[in-house]
Order: C-alpha cells, then sequence, then structure tokens
C-alpha cells in the first residue's frame, strides 16, 4: 500500500474535521465516518466536498455586488426624484414670473418666459362681457397686446393683479403640460391657463399658452368703458 503524501494527509484529516461535524449533525458516529470516508471517497471526491464546505454558499459570494447594486438603484432613485422635484419648482416660478411680467410690463422678463415662437391664446368664456378672443403669434405680438392693453393702469395701482395657484404639472422629459388657476383682483374675474412648456437651454419657456377666462362680477362694467384688453389684436386698425 503507497503511503499517502504529506499534502494528502493534511486533505485528508480536513475532510475528516468537515465530515465529523457533517455526521455529528445526523447523529453518526465519528468512527464510523472515518470508515465511511476510508472506503467511500477519493481524495478528489474529498476535495471536492472540503471546497463545498468551505467556499461560502452562491449568495454571500455575490453579496457585495449586491450591495452596491442596491445602493447605486437608491443613490438613482433618489437623484431622479430631486431632478423631478426641481423641474416643478422652476415651472411653478415660470408661472409667477409671467404674472409679475404682466402686472410691471417687463419686457425683458417675459422674454425669460415664452419661446420665441410662442402662441398664446386669449379667450372669454360664460357671458360675453370683455368680447376677449385673440389667438397670438410670436413673442413680440404677445407683448405688444399685452402692453396695448394693460399700460392704461395706474403705476400704483399695477400691483398684484394676477394671482397663480392650483398648479397641475405632467412631466414628459424635456416637455411638460400645466393647469393652473388666475385670479385677477382689479377685474373681479379668474381663469385657467392650459400651457405646454419645453426645457431650453436657459431653462423651461413656456412654448404654447392659453387662458380661459371669465368675468365674475359683470355688474361692475355696467355703463363703463369696455376694458382695454377688447382692443384689436397686434397689426389691426381701429
Amino acid at each position: 500500500m503507497v503511503e499517502p503524501s504529506e499534502t494528502g494527509k493534511q486533505q485528508k484529516i480536513a475532510g475528516e474535521s468537515i465530515l465529523h461535524v457533517e455526521f455529528a449533525e445526523r447523529g453518526a458516529g465519528s468512527s464510523w465516518a472515518i470508515k465511511w470516508l476510508d472506503r467511500f471517497m477519493t481524495q478528489e471526491d474529498l476535495m471536492r466536498r472540503i471546497y463545498s464546505k468551505l467556499s461560502p454558499p452562491p449568495l454571500a459570494r455575490f453579496f457585495p455586488s449586491l450591495i452596491v447594486l442596491v445602493a447605486f438603484s437608491a443613490l438613482a432613485a433618489a437623484s431622479a426624484a430631486a431632478s423631478d422635484a426641481d423641474d416643478r419648482m422652476a415651472l411653478t416660478e415660470l408661472t409667477h414670473r409671467y404674472a409679475f411680467a404682466i402686472d410691471t410690463l417687463d419686457r425683458a422678463l417675459l422674454s425669460r418666459v415664452f419661446t420665441p415662437d410662442a402662441s398664446a391664446h386669449y379667450v372669454e368664456v360664460g357671458p360675453p362681457i370683455l368680447g376677449l378672443d385673440v389667438q397670438l403669434e410670436g413673442f413680440d405680438s404677445i407683448y405688444e397686446w399685452l402692453r396695448e392693453g394693460l399700460s392704461h393702469r395706474k403705476p400704483s395701482a399695477s400691483l398684484p393683479q394676477h394671482f397663480m395657484s392650483n398648479h397641475l404639472i405632467d412631466l414628459d422629459g424635456d416637455k411638460a403640460r400645466m393647469t393652473y388657476y388666475m385670479h385677477n383682483r382689479a377685474m373681479a374675474g379668474g381663469g385657467v391657463y392650459y400651457v405646454d412648456a419645453i426645457r431650453t437651454q436657459a431653462g423651461w419657456r413656456i412654448q404654447k399658452l392659453r387662458l380661459e377666462e371669465q368675468i365674475w362680477k359683470p355688474e361692475a362694467y355696467t355703463n363703463q368703458p369696455k376694458p382695454a384688453m377688447k382692443l384689436r389684436p397686434p397689426g389691426e386698425t381701429r
């Protein structure tokens, strides 16, 4: 009989130790385990058994990678949520910038609201008090119409006029659709804005705007000159 090498002896001792535990857990005696090892297990089988006992289970081997993946996913989700919140805040501010710009007729400020090719539709709903129904194309037309319709106000009474609230914002990448309320203090009226905005290199800008406005107190306009907002669209003669 060939005497096993020193390495083989060490491997067999390690195997016996592992199998002692295994058979002990199953209620078998250690001497029986050793006999079973000598008779039925080759050195190759023994090494395979030792490796399976000493190596961590598959989940444990991949656990560090799993932690990194979970952390990365959580970080990505948090980043997306923060970006979504930032966009909603920027879009809400855009509507307030619009209100402040038309109350002050600040052309430079209003230019930071619309895209150059924006369109705007101002229409009256309910009783026809203002006769408002005008379609405007391009920023210049929008500003000139607003300036002509609102410049009659005295500077001391010009603020505040327009209040924006109850924003509903649907985000779709670099596009957004907004619906929100407007209250016009001076005209005892209000309405609903429907806005399509896009993200530009300079930030969010309104590309399409529609206001459906209603006068709440028609009696306030009885025997008084028609509001300037009923003026003709830009370019139309008197």
